[in-house]
């Protein structure tokens, strides 16, 4: 399905025109001002990128900045294991002394 874009000659708005095949007819309108004075312009053309192009385009600080957030993450990860772990053994200290209590009234 070709997409074709206009600029209207009144407003300066670009509009875009979807049709079903190249041979089909097709009533372009400016979606502005409705205007039908409109100019053909060349459409951009976005090729496919592989995603090694994509990588190689990416900012060279990038994988230091994944890098660092991971290291980061996993700090944060052992703390918080860390933390709740503590938690946890005193909570097993606390039902032990409990019980111990219980035992001696």
């Amino acid at each position: 399905m070709p997409i074709y874009e206009f600029r209207c000659r009144g407003c300066l708005e670009v509009t875009e025109v979807i049709t079903r095949g190249i041979s089909s007819p097709f009533d372009a309108v400016c979606g502005q001002c409705g205007s039908r004075e409109l100019d053909r312009i060349p459409s951009r053309i976005i090729p496919r990128q592989t995603e090694a192009t994509k990588i190689e385009q990416l900012d060279p600080r990038y994988d230091r900045w994944v890098d660092e957030t991971m290291a980061k993450s996993r700090q944060d990860s052992q703390r918080d294991i860390a933390e709740v772990r503590q938690k946890e053994a005193k909570a097993v200290t606390d039902a032990k002394a409990q019980r111990e209590k219980k035992k001696t009234i």
